[in-house]
């Protein structure tokens, strides 16, 4: 029995980033002709809500994403600990009837070029996340959203 050299599919990835920062719920997003950005994969853990697409909304202006903090950019990423009272799409649902409490946002970008952003959700309120997986975490979405264009 020999070792699989199948490509791993795109929730196959985000599982992967998901389990090496143990996460609930991974989703990624590209960015549109830098006016939105647009949901085009997405990955939740065993054991919690499905996840359905219409949870995010699938296209959301820059100047509402990430969790309508208005102009933030964060250059490397921006983590918040105690996220439940963000919204979590545009309808005005909370982080937390997602049943999520802390999250992760990670620009992804190609030189000075914003190609995306993966969104990572965690249940219970984290007070970090392992910083040193931040370039494998990209290299690993960013070869999605390459797979997709």
């Amino acid at each position: 029995m020999g070792i699989s050299t199948t490509p791993p599919t795109h929730t196959e990835r985000l599982a992967r980033i998901g389990s090496r920062l143990e996460a609930q719920r991974v989703e990624l997003f590209a960015i549109v002709d830098n006016r939105s950005a647009s949901l085009v994969h997405h990955w939740a853990a065993l054991g919690f809500a499905e996840f359905e697409p219409s949870d995010v909304a699938s296209d959301v202006a820059l100047e509402w994403f990430p969790w309508s903090l208005g102009n933030v950019r964060p250059a490397e990423y921006m983590f918040v600990r105690n996220a439940g009272s963000l919204p979590s799409s545009t309808d005005g649902s909370s982080i937390a009837q997602l049943g999520m409490s802390s999250v992760l946002h990670l620009p992804l970008t190609f030189g000075s070029n914003w190609l995306g952003a993966l969104c990572v959700y965690w249940s219970d309120e984290r007070s970090s996340w392992p910083l040193e997986d931040r370039e494998w975490i990209c290299a690993a979405a960013l070869e999605d959203l390459s797979i997709r264009r």
